[in-house]
């Protein structure tokens, strides 16, 4: 009975197998885009590949011999729930944060793999006993390894959507989402895992779940090789964590002869004045609503850098770079409202520079008193 349910499996375990086949030639083959801000995700990329290497190795000797029915198999469920929830961890921090060390990593994967091979001749021909306590110790360092992890991500991520909102002085969280729900799946599988070890008759849905996370994984990792720049933009630690310098003197600088702060105070008055054309012009071509660069880039496109813009804004406009961009881009948004009927709300949002539509729709009813809607329907 066991060899005869043991064939009819053996397609279900070989399917996985070939899926992971596929997804790493997927990933052998996909082109690493070029630039500066890429260099470090190009570094970590061979760790992401690893992943789907060690997984393709895993569920192909999982096909050519299952696991008897036994405490043996228990153990194999959870050393791949082991590997699969590191490796998926290192992608993870690879993509969050590219230029992180993943020392932490290896040595995980080092001391699983010392552990698995140490535990298997007590699953062999050891006492029940014996492999009980060794089965419920691997489940703790699991579960162990499962808040770890959660914890590091949590704080990765707030980390990220700290540097990416700072970067470009708005509201991106819209374009992160799938990375939030990426997390959340990779987590789903760590509990499924851990489920599965202890009721091994759940393996199919397992299996069928880490190789459909796997899939999605390889979907995001598809996705932010094409769209990845906004984010790496963000977190690379030379462009984020560039000094800023200020057009204002030092207050270590000595005090000024009356002449000289007289000349200072004409140079200001003058850089504030190809500022304000510069915004003008800013305004003109309605670069306000493109969401691809950082304030920082465009304080340099300005002629200036971020503080001094930042500081421009609080003496002239008595508000911030970004409240000013926004009542900008609201102030657009109603004109095609009235102007524009055919087009949908959506695409007034795209088109003014709005990631996200509970965003927009929060920004509109706060400044214009109704939904973007109700103020259309209203001006017909």
């Amino acid at each position: 009975m066991r060899e005869i349910t043991s064939l009819i499996m053996q397609p279900f375990y070989l399917a996985p197998a070939m899926a992971y086949s596929v997804m790493t030639l997927i990933l052998l083959l996909l082109p690493m885009p070029k630039g500066r801000v890429w260099h470090e995700y190009r570094k970590g990329y061979p760790y992401i590949l690893a992943a789907f290497l060690v997984m393709l190795v895993l569920t192909g000797m999982h096909s050519i011999t299952p696991p008897p029915e036994s405490g043996a198999s228990n153990l194999i469920v959870l050393m791949i729930a082991f590997y699969q929830a590191i490796l998926f961890g290192m992608g993870m921090v690879k993509i969050l944060q590219p230029q992180s060390r993943t020392k932490i990593f290896v040595i995980h994967l080092v001391v699983v793999g010392m552990a698995t091979v140490a535990v298997i001749p007590v699953f062999l021909f050891g006492q029940q006993l014996l492999k009980d306590i060794f089965f419920w110790t691997y489940i703790a360092a699991y579960v162990g390894l499962i808040v770890y992890y959660t914890r590091v991500w949590s704080a990765l991520w707030k980390r990220v959507v700290t540097q990416v909102d700072s970067y470009y002085d708005e509201d991106m969280k819209s374009r992160l989402k799938w990375l939030k729900r990426l997390m959340i799946a990779v987590m789903a599988v760590g509990v499924m895992a851990l489920v599965t070890s202890i009721w091994i008759s759940l393996t199919p849905i397992f299996v069928s779940t880490y190789t459909i996370c796997y899939a999605y994984f390889l979907a995001c990792i598809i996705r932010f090789t094409m769209t990845g720049d906004f984010l790496l933009k963000a977190v690379d630690d030379q462009a984020f964590a560039a000094p800023l310098q200020t057009d204002l003197p030092s207050e270590d600088t000595p005090k000024s002869t009356e002449q000289n702060a007289v000349q200072e105070q004409m140079q200001m008055m003058a850089r504030e004045s190809q500022l304000k054309l510069a915004l003008d012009e800013w305004v003109a071509t309605k670069q306000y609503a493109d969401t691809e660069r950082g304030v920082d880039e465009i304080a340099r496109e300005l002629g200036t850098n971020y503080a001094a813009l930042r500081q421009y804004f609080q003496r002239h406009q008595g508000t911030t770079f970004r409240s000013w961009r926004t009542d900008l881009r609201l102030e657009e948004a109603k004109r095609l409202l009235v102007e524009e009927p055919n087009l949908s709300l959506n695409d007034i949002m795209d088109m003014v520079g709005f990631n996200d539509r509970g965003n927009f729709y929060r920004h509109f009813q706060k400044k214009v008193g109704c939904s973007p809607s109700a103020y259309r329907q209203g001006k017909r």
